[in-house]
C-alpha cells in the first residue's frame, strides 16, 4: 500500500567521513552494498563469504542508525559498503619507548604518520631518501603485520617505518672513567669490544672462562638497555661486559669509630676510598709513616678486608687496611678497689682507656685537683696504666694511674699486743681500706666489745690501721681509732643492766624494772673505772638486748667476770636482795665452758662476795647466794653471777629503790663485792 513518505523514518547517513587504513575481511554472510545498507538506493551485490581472509582498504566510514559502514577497495578492484564489524582492522598491538640508532638500508619502505595500515595513517615519505643515513629510533611498535619504528633525524620525526628497513645499533647515553675491582660473578655474558649492541661491537669471548675472577673496571657506559662496565681481564685485555654480571668491590657496612694506632707494617696503599672500591686511588704508601702515630676515625667492611680511615700526622685523612695497623688495644685488666685523690691536671677523662677503640674524652682532671675517688679497674695498654674511677658525682670515666696519688701504704711495724674494739661503725678490710685491692669483709658492730689481739700496725695518708685476730683468727684491718688497747694488768668487768627498750621488766606505780637497773649499772660502772677496772656495759641506754647478745658480749669481750643487775617482783610483801649463780642444771649450748668446775667454783664465789657487800652497805635483808638457770648466767664463758637488787612491788623497798641515795649504797655494795672477789681470786 501506499502511505505518505513523511510519516516514515528513513534509513539514513547520520555522518561519515574520509579515512585510510587496511583491514581483513573476516565474517562471511555479511552483504556488499553499492550504499550503506538500507539507506536509500542502495543495491546488494554480493557477499563477504567469497572475500574471508582477504585484505581490503577502507577509504569511507559512514554511521547510519543500525550500524557503522565501510566503504572498501575490494583485491578486484570494486568498491563496496561493508558492515565494519565484518572486519579484522589492522591496529597497533603494543608499543614502548625505546633509545638506540639505526641505519636505513632498504630502499622502497613508506614512512608513515603511524605504522602503516593502522587507522588514520598516511604515508609521508620513502626510504630511498634517507638510504645510508644514521637516524634515532624513540619508539616500537607492534601490529599484526609487522615491528614498525618511530625514527627521527636531526631532531626531526621523520615517521614509522617496518624495522626491518633498519639495520639498528645502541646509542651510548653518556661514559665515565672509573677505577674499581670486582669479580666476574655471571655466566653466559658476552665479552664485546665495545657496549653490546653499540655501532660496531663484536662479542670475542664469553664470562664463563673468568668466572669468579678478579677484574678491574676502567670506565662505564650507559645505553638504553644496560650499563656496561670496561674491564681488565687477568691477561690484561679490556673487553665490555654488562655491569649486571660483576660482583662489584663495595662497601658493605661502615662505622665512626675513634682510637688510635700505629703503621706496623709496610707495603700498604694509602687510598682515596677503600681499596678496590668505585673511584678510590691510591695516594701513597704506608712506608713513609711506619711507626707514626695515627687517628682511626671511620672502618668499613668490604668482601676483601676491614678499611680504615686514618687521620695522618699532616691532617690529610686515607684509606688503609686495618691489619697494617698497631691498634691501641688493651692488654690485660683487673678488678681492683682502692681510693686515690686526683694529683695531676691536664690528663683527660675518657669513656675507655685513651686511644683504645670508641673512647672518648669527656672531662679534664683539673675539675677533681685534690678529690678523692676509688678506683674499681685497671687497664693496660701499650701507652701506660689506666685506671677506671668513679667520681664523687658518681660517675665512672678512665685516667692515667700516673694521675693519680694513691692511698698506699706508708709504714708497717709488727706488734703483739691486746685491744677492745669500742666502736661500731668501722669496716674490717682485707688491707688497710682503701689501698690497692682492699675488700671489706665484715664490720666492727658484729665484734663490738670484743677483746682482739693486733698483730700488725700500717701507717696510710688517711690513718693508722690494725691488723687483727679473734680468737686466733685473723679479722683483717681496721682502723687504729676504733680499738682500746688493753693494760694486761686491768681486770675486765662486764656489767649488764637487766631487760631495756620494749622489755621493761617488773613495773609498779610508774617505777620500771628496766630504769632502776640501768640507774644502778652506771653507777656501778663509774665505782670500778675509778678503781681502774675496764667495764664492758651490755647496754647504756634504754635499748632491748637480747640475752643471747648480752652473753655474746660478755664472751666476745674476754671479761674476768659477769654482773647482771635486775630488780625483783613477787607478792608485794616479800622483800631484800639475793644473787644467783648458775645451777647446772641447764641445757647449755657449750656444756664443757658452762659446767666447767673452776668458773663455777668463782661464781660461787662471786655470787657470795657481791650478797654480801650488798647486805653490808645497805642493811637490806638478804635472801642469800642461790643458784638459777638464767641463760646469762648458763651462755657466758666467765664467772658470773645475777643479782636482784630488791623488790620493785613492795612499797618500803621501792620507795628506796628509786631513791639516788639507795642506789649509792647498791652500787657501793656491788663495786665492793667485786673488788671482795678480785682480792679472794688471784
Amino acid at each position: 500500500m501506499w502511505i505518505d513518505k513523511a510519516a516514515l523514518d528513513v534509513e539514513k547517513i547520520e555522518s561519515s567521513k574520509a579515512i585510510n587504513y587496511k583491514a581483513l575481511i573476516s565474517r562471511s554472510g555479511d552483504t556488499l552494498n553499492t550504499a550503506p545498507w538500507g539507506t536509500e538506493g542502495y543495491q546488494t551485490v554480493g557477499k563477504s563469504d567469497k572475500y574471508v581472509g582477504k585484505e581490503v582498504t577502507i577509504v569511507k566510514e559512514a554511521v547510519t542508525r543500525r550500524a557503522t559502514w565501510a566503504l572498501v577497495d575490494l583485491p578486484d578492484g570494486k568498491q563496496l559498503w561493508i558492515d565494519k564489524k565484518g572486519l579484522n582492522i589492522e591496529k597497533i598491538v603494543s608499543t614502548k619507548d625505546v633509545k638506540y640508532k639505526g641505519i636505513l638500508n632498504r630502499a622502497g619502505d613508506t614512512i608513515n604518520t603511524v605504522p602503516w595500515g593502522t587507522e588514520g595513517y598516511q604515508t609521508v615519505a620513502k626510504s630511498d631518501d634517507y638510504l645510508g643515513q644514521e637516524v634515532n629510533v624513540l619508539k616500537e611498535a607492534t601490529t599484526r603485520r609487522a615491528e614498525w619504528l618511530l625514527i627521527s633525524l636531526n631532531g626531526r620525526n621523520l615517521g614509522w617505518i617496518d624495522a626491518k628497513a633498519l639495520k639498528v645499533y645502541d646509542s651510548i647515553d653518556f661514559t665515565k672513567n672509573v677505577s674499581y675491582k670486582a669479580l666476574i660473578s655471571r655466566s653466559g655474558d658476552t665479552l664485546n669490544t665495545e657496549p653490546w649492541g653499540t655501532k660496531n661491537f663484536k662479542t670475542i669471548g664469553r664470562s664463563e672462562q673468568y668466572l669468579n675472577q678478579e677484574v678491574t673496571v676502567l670506565r662505564e657506559a650507559v645505553t638504553y638497555r644496560a650499563t656496561w662496565a670496561l674491564v681488565k681481564l687477568p691477561n690484561d685485555k679490556q673487553v665490555w661486559i654488562d655491569k649486571a654480571a660483576l660482583n662489584v668491590e663495595k662497601i658493605e657496612s661502615s662505622k665512626s669509630v675513634s682510637y688510635k694506632a700505629l703503621f706496623s707494617r709496610s707495603g700498604d696503599t694509602l687510598n682515596t676510598a677503600p681499596w678496590g672500591t668505585e673511584g678510590y686511588e691510591t695516594v701513597g704508601r704506608s712506608d713513609d709513616y711506619l711507626g707514626k702515630e695515627i687517628t682511626v676515625i671511620k672502618e668499613a667492611v668490604t668482601r676483601r678486608a676491614t678499611w680504615a680511615l686514618v687521620k695522618l700526622p699532616n691532617g690529610s685523612q686515607v684509606w688503609v687496611d686495618k691489619k697494617g695497623l698497631d691498634i691501641e688495644k688493651i692488654e690485660s685488666s683487673k678488678s681492683t678497689n682502692y681510693k686515690a685523690v686526683f694529683s695531676r691536671s691536664g690528663d683527660t677523662l675518657n669513656t675507655a682507656p685513651w686511644g683504645t677503640e670508641g673512647y672518648k674524652t669527656v672531662g679534664r682532671s683539673d675539675d677533681y685537683i685534690g678529690k678523692e675517688i676509688t678506683v674499681i679497674k685497671e687497664a693496660i695498654t701499650r701507652r701506660a696504666t689506666w685506671v677506671l674511677v668513679k667520681l664523687p658525682n658518681g660517675s665512672q670515666v678512665w685516667v692515667d694511674k700516673k694521675g693519680l696519688d694513691i692511698e698506699k701504704i706508708i709504714s708497717t711495724t709488727a706488734v703483739n699486743y691486746k685491744a677492745r674494739i669500742v666502736r661500731a661503725t668501722d669496716s674490717i678490710n682485707t688491707a688497710p681500706w682503701g689501698t690497692e685491692g682492699y675488700k671489706t669483709t665484715d664490720y666492727s658492730n658484729k665484734y663490738f666489745g670484743a677483746e682482739v689481739t693486733v698483730k700488725k700496725e700500717a701507717k696510710t695518708r688517711r690513718a693508722t690501721w690494725a691488723l687483727i685476730a679473734f680468737n686466733g683468727k685473723e679479722l683483717g684491718w681496721i682502723d687504729e681509732a676504733a680499738l682500746k688497747k688493753l693494760d694486761p694488768n686491768k681486770k675486765v668487768v662486764v656489767i649488764d643492766a637487766g631487760h631495756g627498750g620494749s622489755d621493761p621488766g617488773a613495773q609498779r606505780v610508774g617505777v620500771r624494772e628496766k630504769d632502776l637497773n640501768l640507774s644502778v649499772a652506771k653507777k656501778v660502772q663509774s665505782k670500778l673505772k675509778a678503781a681502774g677496772y675496764e667495764v664492758i656495759m651490755t647496754r647504756t641506754n634504754d635499748t632491748f638486748i637480747a640475752v643471747s647478745e648480752r652473753a655474746r658480749i660478755a664472751n666476745i669481750s674476754n671479761a674476768d667476770i659477769f654482773v647482771s643487775i635486775h630488780t625483783n617482783s613477787f607478792n608485794g610483801i616479800t622483800s631484800g636482795i639475793e644473787t644467783f649463780s648458775y645451777d647446772l642444771k641447764g641445757n647449755a649450748k657449750n656444756p664443757l665452758v658452762a659446767n666447767d668446775r673452776n668458773r663455777m667454783l668463782k661464781s660461787n664465789t662471786l655470787s657470795s662476795s657481791i650478797q654480801n657487800s650488798l647486805i653490808s652497805n645497805t642493811a637490806a635483808k638478804s635472801r642469800g647466794a642461790k643458784k638459777a638457770n638464767f641463760h646469762v648466767l648458763r651462755e657466758t664463758g666467765m664467772p658470773a653471777v645475777l643479782t636482784e637488787i630488791g623488790f620493785i612491788d613492795n612499797t618500803t623497798e621501792r620507795n628506796k629503790l628509786v631513791t639516788n641515795s639507795y642506789q649509792e649504797k647498791l652500787a657501793n655494795g656491788i663495786t665492793n663485792g667485786i673488788k671482795e672477789y678480785f682480792r679472794l681470786v688471784k
